[in-house]
């Protein structure tokens, strides 16, 4: 079994909760990497890693957003096992995450709003789902997303494949992933699964069919 396991999350994947299922079955310790330190720049990453290899190289789950951190494992006292979660439905992982955005400025200190379940009281999240006025996206956002998301993929494909490794996309988990190196099926349980897709989205984002037609453009690139 690996010493340690590092998660390497596209927003709006799937990624806390993989991560987190992870640890409770390997019984080991989730630690989201960034937590509290989000306002750090990507590319100061490997150097804050690097500094702390002791620490990243115990047996735990390591989850995080920042795709440098890959070019650090090198340095890790023992060979990780690393995962990438990503989605098939490129358009919907985009709005979902554009509509996060746009509602972490609207509600501050609703902390949880990433992470509403199914399972949840929906009155809350339709509360602020229909409250919300038509979101306009600009076609820079939807270059900016894309160069950013071209960059992690470009950076797992030169690093990954020296390590055993797993890409997990968001909908196979609806009807279990296999983990073979880690003898592992990963499936959701749907009543606990996180809401990822804000419904009617043609509703929420004033220009929908404008970025439809952006993101057929841009997610080939």
């Amino acid at each position: 079994m690996y010493e340690s396991i590092w998660v390497f999350g596209e927003e709006r994947s799937g990624s806390t909760w993989t991560s987190t299922t992870l640890a409770k079955i390997l019984n080991k310790q989730c630690i989201y990497v960034e937590e509290s330190k989000e306002h750090i720049e990507d590319s100061c990453w490997r150097a804050i890693v690097s500094s702390s290899i002791h620490f990243y190289s115990r047996p735990n789950v390591y989850f995080t957003h920042r795709y440098t951190i890959l070019e650090s494992l090198k340095d890790l006292l023992t060979k990780p096992h690393i995962i990438r979660t990503t989605r098939k439905d490129t358009l919907s992982q985009m709005l979902s995450y554009f509509f996060l955005q746009h509602q972490k400025v609207k509600f501050p200190n609703w902390w949880n709003f990433p992470h509403i379940t199914h399972n949840d009281n929906g009155n809350h999240f339709d509360d602020i789902l229909w409250n919300t006025k038509p979101i306009l996206i600009e076609k820079s956002q939807v270059i900016e997303y894309y160069q950013k998301k071209q960059k992690r993929i470009n950076l797992w494909n030169s690093i990954s494949k020296y390590y055993d490794n797993d890409v997990i996309f968001y909908e196979d988990l609806f009807t279990g992933k296999r983990l073979e190196n880690l003898d592992i099926t990963l499936s959701f349980n749907i009543r606990g699964l996180t809401i990822k897709l804000p419904y009617e989205k043609d509703k929420l984002f004033s220009n929908y069919d404008q970025i439809v037609e952006w993101n057929k453009e841009y997610e080939k690139v």
